[in-house]
């Protein structure tokens, strides 16, 4: 989505922004003009979720990046851990070259391929992981390990909220 003349931007980090899509990336929170929000990785975080936003996760697994070692694909706003960085539609790992289609991170030769084909693609992976899932209901997704009691609302290993 471009900028028409008549859209209302705001600059923020060096970058313009849709009066519309300049929120809190993680609440959705809307800024007021006068208020200049946190920024974490050239995004825009209200002070209740730019610490949480400040950790390193990975876009791929989202847990939390903690070596040196890291990917940042240009023109993603994402972090990924070496091994982490998969084509969303057939889930092999992308070495060299990527397509972005939305969201959505496709090898180059998935990136090629129909939008109806691509959505195929990801339903069919997404029922083969709610199958083979290995992770336990009352574990934590960002790192695995179980949650103290049901009533808990953060990791008590990494943080991570539920």
């Amino acid at each position: 989505m471009g900028f028409k003349d008549i859209d209302p931007i705001r600059l923020f980090a060096e970058r313009r922004w849709h009066e519309r899509c300049f929120k809190c990336q993680k609440c959705s929170l809307a800024f007021a003009r006068d208020k200049v929000p946190e920024a974490v990785r050239e995004l825009p975080f209200c002070d209740s979720c730019a610490g949480d936003a400040s950790k390193l996760i990975c876009g791929g697994c989202s847990r939390f990046i903690s070596e040196s070692s890291f990917l940042k694909p240009k023109g993603i706003h994402k972090l990924y851990h070496v091994g982490c960085f998969k084509c969303d539609a057939c889930g092999r790992a992308i070495e060299s070259g990527f397509k972005t289609r939305g969201e959505l991170v496709l090898c180059v030769e998935d990136g090629n391929k129909s939008q109806k084909v691509i959505s195929e693609m990801i339903a069919t992976r997404s029922e083969v992981k709610m199958d083979s899932s290995s992770v336990k209901k009352d574990s934590c997704p960002a790192c695995g390990s179980a949650k103290a009691s049901p009533a808990s609302k953060f990791c008590g290993e990494c943080g991570h909220k539920f």
